[in-house]
C-alpha cells in the first residue's frame, strides 16, 4: 500500500490524492479493506469544490469501478467509498458511497462494520 500524498490546493491537473493498494501483496490475515475519505480538517464535503473520489482497477487498463461526487452526499465529512473482502484467493467488491461524520477512519470505524454486516 502506498500514498502519492496530498495535494492540499487542488491546483494541477489529475488526481489530487492516489493511494495505491497491491490486493496480491497484502498479508493473509487481512480479510476486508475499507476504503474511505475523510475530512481531517473537519469541514463537510459541501465546502470543498469538486471534491470526488474514485476507484480504479489498475490492472485492467484504468477501469473505473467507482465515482462519487463528494459534495452531492449531504454535509458529512467522511464517506465508506467501498469495501473489498477476501473470499480464498479472490477479493470482492463492493461500492458504498455511504456518507458519514467523521475526522479519520477511527470515527467511522462503526458505520464501516454495519455495512460489512
Amino acid at each position: 500500500m502506498r500514498h502519492r500524498g496530498d495535494n492540499m490546493t487542488g491546483e494541477g491537473d489529475g488526481d489530487d490524492e492516489v493511494i495505491d493498494v497491491n490486493l496480491n501483496a497484502l498479508p493473509s490475515n487481512v480479510a476486508f479493506l475499507a476504503v474511505t475519505v475523510n475530512s481531517f480538517r473537519g469541514q463537510t464535503f459541501n465546502e470543498v469544490e469538486n471534491a470526488f473520489c474514485r476507484v480504479v482497477n489498475t490492472t485492467s487498463g484504468q477501469q473505473e469501478v467507482c465515482h462519487y461526487k463528494l459534495n452531492e452526499q449531504g454535509p458529512h465529512s467522511g464517506i465508506l467509498i467501498a469495501s473489498l473482502a477476501r473470499q480464498g484467493g479472490d477479493w470482492s467488491f463492493t461500492a458504498h458511497g455511504l456518507p458519514c461524520q467523521g475526522r479519520t477512519v477511527e470515527d467511522m470505524i462503526p458505520v464501516i462494520k454495519n455495512a460489512l454486516v
